[in-house]
Parts: structure tokens; sequence; C-alpha cells
């Protein structure tokens, strides 16, 4: 399994779920994942933190059942 302890872009994080870069947005737009902004620029960048998808608030589509 890959490492979901670290920041990964929304591209990162889709690709992780297995979804689109809008459902993400839906998501986050849900506060339903953590997130960060990077320092930089006009405006930073957004992280989200990988472990947050598979977290009991995420998207049931995402929730690992045992």
């Amino acid at each position: 399994m890959e490492n979901l302890e670290r920041w990964v872009t929304v591209a990162e994080a889709a690709a992780i779920a297995g979804v689109s870069k809008r459902a993400l947005y839906n998501w986050l737009a849900d506060g339903k994942l953590v997130t960060r902004r990077t320092v930089g620029g006009k405006r930073g960048s957004l992280r989200i933190y990988a472990a947050s998808l598979f977290l009991p608030d995420a998207p049931a589509r995402l929730k690992v059942v045992s």
C-alpha cells in the first residue's frame, strides 16, 4: 500500500482515491478532508493529507471495510 502519512496535491489525492479532481474539490468544500496551504506567491498551493482520504469522516466510497 502507498504511504498515506504525507501531504499530496489535489491530482495525487484524486489518483489515490480513484476519483476526478472535481469530486475531490466537492469533498473539500464539504470539509471532508484534512488540508493545508503552502506558503508562496499570491496564493499558496493546496495540499491534502493523504490519510484523511480514509478517515471515518471521509466520503463513503473510500472507507476501509474490515
